[in-house]
């Protein structure tokens, strides 16, 4: 995961130099929770990152709120949700990376955010190899 892209970042290359940029909402939100509790962060990586340490998962805190998003429990979903909010739940949908949700998960968390109506679901983020 080079150039911080497992922070949300994307770098492209531009007269020799990398511009940096960022989406802001979601990675002010990420913040303020790992500020705010670092341990939930870390018990959520253990649950739902295991073939990482916890350490090594923290580092993306996207990838954990997708986990928590496609595989998460009632629990810790609504603990989620009241933490970050549905701003940043719908940011973390919208910059959805391939494989990170399965159909049904996709489905609900669309329908749930208010970010499609009955049976217009966008398709999953697929994979595109020139």
């Amino acid at each position: 995961m080079r150039f911080g892209v497992s922070w949300g970042f994307k770098t492209t290359r531009s007269n020799s130099l990398f511009q940096v940029k960022y989406r802001s909402s979601i990675l002010v939100n990420i913040f303020k929770m790992i500020a705010a509790d670092h341990s939930w962060l870390l018990q959520m990586a253990r649950k739902y990152i295991w073939w990482l340490t916890p350490t090594e998962a923290v580092i993306s805190p996207q990838r954990i709120i997708a986990q928590v998003m496609n595989i998460g429990d009632y629990a810790d979903v609504q603990k989620m949700a009241v933490r970050l909010g549905d701003d940043s739940l719908r940011d973390a949908i919208a910059h959805a990376q391939a494989g990170q949700f399965n159909p049904k998960s996709w489905h609900y968390w669309h329908y749930r955010l208010g970010l499609a109506e009955l049976g217009q679901v966008p398709e999953l983020p697929s994979r595109r190899f020139a």
